[in-house]
């Protein structure tokens, strides 16, 4: 996927030199995560011409003479990001009108702008970059409601790719394709979703309410089931998660064992601890023992009740 870089808030401001510096590499850190995951970069043309301090553009803080000078090894950093980005007049023709409308009058956003033409054209989103501005929201450009998507940080991101699933997936091998990103701190058996055609209800009536289970489960379920799992149902119960484990009777049923052991890793994985998408239908079975040696939750199966 593109990533846009956005032009705005590069500004020095009242920032001290160390601050600046250690923001910028904040943001160049959460670039260097995205290249490594397969996506790309894409900057306007004017983002290394415009001023960052008085009318020194970024460019101009390479020199030892500058008042405020960017480290060397910044700078290389900088140099293998952008080497490898690409103008964003080479992915999209760059509008004439600028100028985007955030709820508070128009304003100068190139990047924003080429962004709200492209979905326009081809109803397709393109995050942004920002340190400008964070979050969703829907933006006016040339007289139309955009969505536009600024992000800051890895968290940001995931948050992104959890509202592509709910607002652009139709089904779940769609929402098979982006989990990995929307889900960092999950692994998911290999066609696990395809069980939600087996849930009771649509796609689209389910796909809100698993996002949101598996984002806390991702978010939160490693420091919960870290600590003793008799109190997991209460702090899952307070971000609106229901989850259990099953009960002894179930645990010592041959066949109910069989439905919920999965090999996944190489060995056979009981996958008691369940999900209640509703009190007596829709399950998520998981398996969380890899938590205390520091694995990942594992998400094993998608079904109407087992």
């Amino acid at each position: 996927m593109i990533f846009a870089l956005d032009e705005r808030g590069w500004g020095i401001g009242k920032a001290s030199a160390a601050e600046w510096i250690e923001s910028l590499e904040l943001t160049l850190d959460l670039i260097d995560e995205l290249i490594e995951r397969g996506h790309h970069l894409a900057y306007p043309d004017t983002f290394f011409s415009q001023p960052i301090l008085l009318d020194h553009t970024l460019y101009d803080l390479y020199s030892p003479t500058s008042s405020i000078e960017i480290p060397a090894d910044v700078r290389d950093r900088l140099a293998a990001i952008f080497s490898r980005a690409a103008r964003l007049e080479d992915l999209f023709v760059c509008p004439q009108d600028i100028n985007v409308d955030f709820g508070f009058g128009p304003e100068r956003a190139e990047t924003i702008a080429w962004a709200a033409s492209k979905y326009l054209h081809e109803h397709e989103i393109t995050p942004c970059i920002s340190r400008a501005g964070k979050d969703y929201c829907n933006a006016i450009y040339g007289g139309q409601k955009v969505p536009i998507w600024l992000v800051d940080s890895a968290q940001m991101i995931e948050g992104f790719f959890r509202w592509l699933i709910i607002h652009t997936t139709h089904s779940p091998g769609e929402m098979a394709q982006l989990l990995s990103e929307a889900f960092k701190e999950l692994e998911f058996v290999e066609g696990a979703v395809d069980g939600i055609k087996t849930m009771s209800g649509s796609y689209s009536s389910l796909v809100q309410k698993i996002v949101h289970d598996l984002g806390f489960l991702s978010d939160e379920g490693a420091r919960i089931f870290s600590k003793s799992w008799q109190d997991a149902a209460g702090e899952f119960g307070a971000g609106n998660v229901t989850i259990s484990d099953e009960n002894g009777n179930t645990k010592q049923n041959r066949r109910a064992k069989k439905k919920r052991t999965i090999k996944y890793a190489g060995a056979d994985r009981l996958f008691w601890w369940h999900i209640k998408l509703q009190p007596h239908q829709n399950r998520i079975h998981i398996y969380p023992d890899n938590v205390s040696v520091g694995g990942k939750i594992v998400v094993g199966i998608f079904c109407h009740h087992l």
